[in-house]
């Protein structure tokens, strides 16, 4: 079971947001050293030029880092979700006013009234929203990071 969480150090007492697996803690996501990504041939994981640009192009971004608080590592783990993991859905419009396609839902940003027009998922979650609302802003301010656990 790999257990997601802020960590604090215990050379330096600055903080890292980490992976712990069996007694193993190691930095993830941007706290972590920056691994140069290759060509799925050649032992990485990407399949595509695109995707491997992508991740090279926040090379910058990685540690490791000196996070003075929890806060902090959590906020540079979120950054890394949004950048690496946001996704988003929209609907065809053959699905947009169809019941038989999909459930109607209010956008889930603040107190908009719009019915949703597509979706955002990120780490594993899903979020409901309208047009005006498919943007990395609007994710960031309904996505939070803490602790996670997950088998994968």
């Amino acid at each position: 079971m790999n257990y997601y969480a802020a960590r604090q150090r215990d050379e330096d007492k600055k903080w890292d947001y980490t992976c712990m697996n069996d007694g193993r803690t190691w930095p993830t996501g941007y706290c972590s050293k920056f691994l140069e990504a290759k060509h799925h041939t050649e032992g990485g994981y990407f399949h595509t030029q695109e995707s491997i640009d992508k991740h090279n192009g926040f090379k910058d971004k990685y540690g490791p880092h000196n996070h003075g608080t929890k806060e902090e590592a959590m906020d540079c783990y979120k950054d890394y979700l949004l950048d690496n993991d946001l996704k988003f859905y929209p609907y065809k419009k053959s699905e947009e006013k169809n019941p038989a396609v999909r459930k109607e839902y209010r956008c889930q940003f603040g107190s908009c009234e719009s019915y949703e027009t597509g979706l955002a998922n990120i780490d594993h979650r899903t979020y409901h929203l309208c047009d005006r609302h498919q943007t990395r802003e609007a994710i960031s301010s309904l996505f939070e990071v803490g602790e996670a656990w997950s088998s994968y």
